[in-house]
């Protein structure tokens, strides 16, 4: 009573001083490439069997230079998305699970593996919390965020997950989804459906399940699919790596989504 007398409420909010930055000594540029071209790997516009541009073309579309693509192409041989032939050049290989399991050997990639399953487990608690902040916001925007998932190589939990950063009041919350968004921007999880990123996936069929729910005003089951996404995604990638020998990987527990209503935690919210 006496801090509430003290304090008024709302608070007026400041500049935000609250600062995270994970990926500091991680974030070279020839890592940003190959993390793009496994997006573009996940989302068919590179397909399984078909070849990559030249190394000469890569780096004219990313403005660097040979060498630097050479980078990114050996981290993808080495993640087990590609294979470079001498003369053919470089081609995508997915679902290559000797590769994988190769990489779990490396204790970088292994670490990076980890970062990036616990990144998922995270998202699944913290994206309830912030769809229902930004719920009323992103009702407004459902109908432009349909059109935008029906466009080729859309990823729909990107783009809501985008929507509700841009929306939420909590500038220190906002930064930690945005930091950990970039955890995983990986397309890991996209490169477990074969003909990529398409409309009959089960993950993208989640998400459009879940906009459905929010333009009835179900702002409750809208949260509860959004984190079952993200558990989704955990528990294939999840699976996987601890098959290819990333065994810590058990230990990730999945969040129960269904379970929390059951304690009114929308009320804390």
């Amino acid at each position: 009573e006496e801090l509430d007398a003290m304090v008024p409420f709302p608070v007026e909010e400041t500049d935000c001083c609250y600062s995270w930055s994970p990926e500091i000594g991680r974030n070279h540029y020839y890592m940003q490439i190959t993390r793009d071209l496994i997006d573009k790997i996940g989302v068919g516009i590179y397909r399984d069997g078909t070849f990559l541009p030249s190394e000469a073309a890569l780096a004219d579309e990313y403005k660097v230079s040979v060498s630097t693509i050479r980078k990114a192409v050996a981290m993808l041989n080495k993640c087990g998305f590609c294979h470079t032939y001498n003369v053919k050049g470089t081609q995508v290989t997915l679902f290559n699970d000797d590769a994988t399991a190769q990489c779990m050997k490396n204790r970088v990639l292994k670490n990076d593996t980890l970062l990036y399953l616990s990144g998922l487990q995270f998202m699944a608690a913290a994206v309830w919390p912030a769809a229902m902040l930004t719920a009323e916001s992103i009702k407004k925007e459902a109908e432009e965020l349909v059109d935008k998932m029906e466009q080729p190589g859309a990823v729909p939990l990107d783009l809501i997950t985008d929507a509700m950063k841009e929306h939420l009041p909590l500038k220190p919350f906002q930064m930690i989804l945005q930091e950990v968004g970039g955890l995983l921007h990986w397309g890991y999880y996209y490169s477990f459906y074969s003909d990529g990123s398409t409309r009959s996936n089960e993950l993208n069929q989640r998400c459009r399940i879940a906009l459905d729910c929010l333009m009835k005003g179900e702002k409750q089951a809208y949260a509860r699919q959004l984190s079952l996404c993200y558990c989704h995604v955990l528990e294939v990638v999840r699976e996987h790596m601890v098959q290819c020998g990333l065994y810590e990987a058990k230990n990730l527990i999945t969040p129960q989504p269904e379970q929390w209503e059951e304690y009114e935690i929308q009320n804390i919210w």
